[in-house]
């Protein structure tokens, strides 16, 4: 069979068995030479034709779970080039797929080896077999080109609830399955997740005879759709504390006794001692809000989470005691669940409980998170050049200066920030995730502009950059010329334009 005619009916198999007749699902291409696409299909045909071109050059992905009615009008069966706004977990309308990722361990952005996919398939045997114990229909069966997939029948509401099971049930089979080759990607819940546009070419790095780029196909296909009963899946979500906490604990040889101190008459809990009992090393400490804060130097929940103290354990004044970790997929820690890990059902020892809103912003949220709020609430806008290039527009003494996303400027600013906010230098990753981030969001939520370095002509009138401390932009027109707080071109600061001074009654502008 000649290589459109599989893709025609891989497509076809794909539609038929993931996407009800008729309704829209968004296509999405990732990282073209024309941003992200993204179109909403029905028409199978049309969106065959539409992609034809793309494949086997950039991976493929469409929506799996019902969208609002509406959202196709962003792009009614056809492709949009720099796709500003892309399907959201508020725009699912509810949940019918469940995806359990098998996704071989390897370094990023290369394609699998056969070994590698045919452990990947092995385990996702395994977890079929369980499930199937436990009574759960059947599920899709597919390859992604890199990995083993299973996608479970669901109808389930789109709610936070429905999210937190997701979540919690791909986490109890992450700690109860994955191994050092093959992990169960828990990074699947939300309701928005995108999955492979089965019957297109997965193409990470390069094709080799070794990793070779890879079909992706749906491998099987229940005649019949049997979405699972939500109490099977919160049977596994259960499971997820307890799993986890034994494979957490798994160095544990002993538990000690909480370590306490006597102040007065009463018995009070001394946070310092109890960590050095439990053999919890503490990297630095540091006066915080009310309370201390001890800076671990490895994180309790994962010990992949090693590399930048981004564990903390925190005893408030009052006797509240806060813990967490920055990294997104720890969110969910907390003091509780540390305590629950080491000590079981011992009572826990804070009298109070310290509430949320007493940490320091940048203890709750990971760096990258604290640094893109910080960067919004000083009201930095990022917007796009008509020639596709990012920039971001600041507040400067009542008016505005726009600079080049990626201009050694705003990344040393950034680096400022970040030293403010930690007081210890970022790391580049942290710094390159989000200048990628805000990157992303000049394309696809920034407005459009046309972009100037020194002067612009608009409607009648020259504006005119100094590119001084102030940012001042000078209007001129026939009636004189006078500042300008926000203009309606964008004139751009640039490492090169020499600052000018305000003219003066009798001067010329440069003199």
């Amino acid at each position: 069979m000649k290589d459109s005619n599989i893709l025609h009916s891989e497509v076809r198999k794909t539609f038929e068995t993931l996407i009800e007749s008729g309704v829209f699902t968004e296509v999405r291409i990732l990282n073209t030479k024309q941003g992200t696409l993204s179109g909403y299909y029905n028409d199978v045909d049309k969106l065959i034709e539409h992609i034809q071109r793309y494949d086997r050059q950039y991976n493929i992905y469409i929506t799996m779970n019902a969208l609002s009615d509406g959202i196709e009008a962003r792009g009614k069966n056809h492709l949009k080039s720099y796709a500003k706004n892309t399907t959201s977990d508020k725009e699912i309308r509810c949940r019918r797929w469940i995806l359990i990722d098998l996704d071989p361990e390897r370094p990023a952005g290369i394609s699998s080896t056969e070994q590698e996919l045919k452990l990947s398939e092995e385990l996702g045997r395994k977890i079929q077999g369980y499930l199937t114990d436990c009574g759960f229909p059947e599920p899709v069966t597919a390859l992604s080109g890199n990995g083993f997939y299973l996608l479970y029948p669901v109808e389930l509401p789109n709610t936070p609830e429905m999210t937190s099971l997701a979540k919690g049930f791909l986490g109890a089979l992450d700690s109860r399955f994955s191994t050092e080759q093959v992990k169960v990607d828990t990074t699947t819940y939300n309701a928005a997740r995108i999955t492979k546009l089965y019957g297109t070419v997965s193409c990470k790095g390069d094709s080799t005879e070794e990793r070779p780029h890879r079909r992706s196909k749906i491998l099987y296909a229940p005649k019949k759709r049997v979405p699972a009963a939500i109490e099977l899946l919160q049977q596994i979500a259960a499971q997820c504390v307890e799993k986890g906490n034994k494979k957490k604990t798994v160095n544990r040889n002993e538990k000690r006794e909480p370590a306490r101190s006597i102040s007065g008459s009463r018995m009070e809990f001394d946070l310092r001692l109890w960590l050095e009992s439990q053999e919890i090393p503490v990297a630095r400490e540091k006066q915080v809000e009310n309370g201390m804060c001890y800076v671990l130097e490895s994180c309790p929940w994962n010990q992949e989470h090693s590399k930048d103290n981004g564990a903390y354990v925190i005893q408030f004044d009052d006797g509240g005691i806060a813990a967490g970790c920055h990294h997104d997929s720890c969110k969910e820690e907390n003091w509780e669940t540390l305590w629950r890990m080491l000590e079981g059902e011992k009572p826990m020892p804070s009298a109070k409980k310290a509430k949320t809103e007493n940490l320091p912003s940048a203890e709750k949220e990971s760096p990258v998170d604290v640094l893109l709020r910080l960067i919004e609430e000083q009201g930095h806008i990022p917007f796009r050049s008509t020639e596709g290039e990012a920039f971001i527009q600041i507040p400067n003494k009542g008016g505005f200066v726009n600079y080049p996303l990626k201009s050694e400027y705003y990344q040393m600013w950034l680096r400022n920030l970040y030293y403010q906010t930690y007081n210890r230098g970022g790391r580049n990753d942290m710094i390159q995730a989000v200048m990628e981030t805000l990157v992303a969001k000049a394309h696809c939520q920034g407005k459009e502009y046309p972009v100037y370095n020194r002067f612009a002509f608009h409607e009648g009138r020259l504006y005119y950059n100094l590119a001084n401390e102030d940012s001042a932009v000078l209007c001129i027109d026939e009636s004189g010329t006078k500042c300008c707080n926000e203009p309606p071109v964008r004139l751009i600061t640039r490492k090169t334009l020499r600052p000018q001074p305000m003219p003066q009654k009798g001067n010329r502008l440069g003199n």
